[in-house]
């Protein structure tokens, strides 16, 4: 599994210590040039979001997924939080209307990649104490 940090952007610029990535082998196929731009441009909005809404991230993963009814295959981003479930999934929520509004400022390229082969997940320990 190889680890990556990603390079801070102006937006995240202030955020300090970024937590590890982790790329999967079962990604690395799905990484093309054009994907991994993207990636690296999420990987850096996500980081950001949460240190704005101060939500302790303790490390993102990033896999390969392929749905054998769908016959797709796309890149899963899971960004593990150190909060209650509660607040993990109003967190998910948030990231939800931030990341709709980022991709429809996109170039089309870029957004068909992140409408058709990038997802994003949140996940948390189930015995986070953290409000």
């Amino acid at each position: 599994m190889d680890t990556v940090t990603p390079t801070p952007s102006p937006a995240t610029v202030a955020a300090p210590n970024w937590p590890s990535i982790f790329i999967h082998p079962s990604a690395h196929p799905l990484l093309t040039e054009k994907v991994q731009a993207t990636l690296s441009h999420l990987l850096d909005l996500l980081a950001g979001e949460a240190r704005v809404q101060g939500v302790p991230v303790s490390k993102t993963e990033v896999c390969g997924f392929g749905d054998p009814e769908e016959d797709t295959d796309s890149v899963v981003v899971m960004q593990w939080v150190e909060v209650s479930s509660q607040r993990a999934l109003a967190y998910w929520d948030h990231l939800g209307a931030v990341m709709e509004t980022w991709t429809e400022q996109l170039p089309r390229e870029d957004a068909a990649i992140m409408a058709e082969r990038i997802a994003v997940e949140v996940r948390w320990e189930a015995d986070a104490r953290a409000a």
